[in-house]
């Protein structure tokens, strides 16, 4: 499997993002105060931010495939997820 994920630059930079979020929780555990609250907020973006980066990878190859269905699809669930973000910060 790890040859597999080599070959694959999603799957290897989805792999990158736990293993830094994974730092960044236990990290976030060890050091006390504000210091490990940033590093608690940061692992939590980064769980996050990693699906969402990878809806708009798989919006950009299905875009350039011509799947344009899948690449809508794509593009709409970000806005969606967009806006949730937006009425979450204004409420």
């Amino acid at each position: 499997m790890t040859g597999w994920v080599r070959k694959n630059p999603l799957a290897a930079s989805l792999r990158r993002a736990a293993v830094v979020a994974t730092v960044f929780a236990a990290a976030a555990v060890v050091v006390p105060g504000p210091p490990g609250e940033v590093l608690a907020g940061a692992a939590l973006a980064v769980v996050v931010a990693a699906p969402l980066a990878r809806v708009a990878w798989l919006a950009r190859t299905w875009r350039a495939e011509g799947d344009r269905r899948f690449a809508a699809l794509a593009v709409l669930l970000l806005a969606l997820v967009a806006t949730g973000a937006v009425v979450g910060v204004l409420t």
